[in-house]
């Protein structure tokens, strides 16, 4: 089973690409080493307050990856610099 969800940020007190890259760049980390998944920058790359972020994990079991994506949201929620605009979660 593949599931994928694709996550719409807006992002606060940030004044710089620089700046936003290095907040997304160390999210997407600690992301990627914590929940084994692939995740990427999709959308709105040049834009100061917004940003796409696309992850996606394989595996055998549905409620873990379930689970998993949901623990992941929960982690950018809790970053004060991050607001979850919308996001959608979609399976193959």
């Amino acid at each position: 089973m593949i599931l994928y969800i694709n996550v719409e940020i807006k992002l606060v007190y940030v004044s710089s690409l620089k700046e936003k890259r290095n907040i997304l760049k160390g999210l997407l980390q600690k992301i990627r080493k914590r929940f084994n998944v692939s995740c990427i920058e999709s959308g709105n790359l040049d834009d100061l307050k917004f940003t796409i972020l696309q992850f996606v994990a394989v595996g055998n079991s549905k409620k873990y990856l379930e689970k998993s994506m949901d623990e992941i949201v929960s982690m950018i929620e809790l970053n004060p610099q991050l607001i979850i605009v919308r996001y959608d979660r979609n399976e193959l």
